[in-house]
């Protein structure tokens, strides 16, 4: 018999397959630089383009920072604060999203 969760108590349940790397040329954690990698939808072997973004904590201390307290200097901070930013990585061959870092935790495709 299964025991029941408590009334508040969160219970994470992972799927099979979930959170496991999508390829073993793939890094644990993918950087902020473009990497090395095998593509597992073309097979193409070279670096990946990395795009960086906001993430939702990232857009709104920018917005914050920009207008409410240092103008363009805010924004320029935002920028360096490697919590705030999605590091996505694309194949360079077929432009597919391989995966990404964001807030320091990977995120395969």
């Amino acid at each position: 018999m299964m025991a029941q969760p408590m009334p508040g108590q969160v219970v994470v349940v992972q799927q099979p397959g979930a959170g496991q790397r999508g390829h073993d040329s793939y890094p644990l954690i993918w950087p902020s630089e473009p990497c090395m990698v095998t593509c597992h939808y073309c097979q193409f072997k070279g670096q990946t383009r990395v795009d960086r973004t906001f993430n939702e904590r990232g857009q709104c201390c920018c917005i914050f920072l920009c207008f409410c307290v240092l103008g363009c200097i805010g924004w320029c901070i935002a920028c360096c604060i490697d919590s705030w930013n999605i590091y996505t990585h694309h194949c360079n061959n077929c432009n597919k999203p391989l995966g990404a870092r964001n807030a320091g935790q990977p995120i395969y495709y």
